[in-house]
């Protein structure tokens, strides 16, 4: 696969194609060129020094123009419904972005072919220091048809994935504690949904999750430490639903790291 390389400042994007149609099928030319729009480092983000990727699947036509935003989830491991204004302003800009982007089309026995793709669009702070570039891969089991990456033209872009990420600033924001086990420190505690698929296959065990909980007493953030792969979902899911007291220290409410472990029976 080709790997387009262009210029933007502090933020990478990667995109994915899977095609529409029947089962197993893939695109017999896949996508090789696209091109988005610049793509802003929010204000409010800088303010809190947020950084990571947000994840944006769209709809394509045949003509490779987006017809429909699917889906946003990001920066990184942060829940999908968690809102806070830099979070809201760093989602909304890789929308933005990829409601704008065009493609070229994906061919089926010589016919273009509507198709899927999810942008991925790495924001990092441009007055911070990094070394690490974005990886592509596949998304939800879906196979992968074409990829191409942009990196940032003042230094590489951070890296994605579910690892838990502490906010730089000089605010309460900086200071998090140590919770070890959060189960019985929940006010809200919602069983996870057990994922038809994982019961066909009679998948088990404990899946643990770690979270940052808020000064509210929110979670944040959300990323699955071990557990089986059909079960890690709905863990997530469960764990960003989950609701505590707020913690103060000093008198200063302030955010908490644990793990919250699920226990899926067959």
């Amino acid at each position: 696969m080709k790997k387009l390389l262009l210029g933007f400042v502090a933020l990478g994007v990667v995109v994915l194609g899977f095609a529409f149609g029947c089962a197993g099928q893939v695109p017999e030319v896949s996508p090789e060129q696209f091109s988005v729009p610049e793509v802003n480092y929010p204000a409010e983000a800088k303010g809190t020094g947020l950084e990571g990727v947000v994840t944006v699947g769209v709809d394509l036509d045949e003509a490779g123009k987006v017809v429909k935003v699917t889906s946003v989830s990001g920066p990184d491991a942060v829940c999908r419904g968690y809102s806070r204004p830099d979070v809201n302003a760093m989602r909304a800009e890789a929308v933005k972005a990829a409601e704008k982007a065009t493609f070229s089309p994906a061919q089926m026995g010589g016919q273009p072919v509507a198709w899927h793709s999810v942008v991925r669009v790495t924001f990092t702070n441009p007055d911070a220091d990094h070394t690490r570039e974005v990886a592509a891969g596949p998304l939800d089991g879906r196979p992968m048809v074409g990829t191409a990456t942009i990196m940032g033209s003042t230094g590489a872009s951070a890296a994605s994935g579910e690892g838990v990420h502490i906010l730089k600033g000089t605010s309460s924001t900086h200071t998090m504690v140590s919770g070890g086990v959060l189960n019985g420190k929940a006010t809200s505690l919602p069983k996870p949904m057990y994922p038809p698929a994982a019961r066909a296959v009679n998948a088990g065990g404990a899946v643990t999750v770690q979270v940052i909980v808020d000064e509210n007493g929110k979670v944040y953030k959300a990323s699955v430490v071990s557990g089986h792969p059909l079960l890690r979902a709905a863990s997530i899911t469960a764990a960003c639903d989950s609701e505590f007291s707020p913690v103060l220290l000093s008198g200063q409410p302030v955010k908490i790291s644990g793990v919250i472990t699920y226990n899926f029976v067959p």
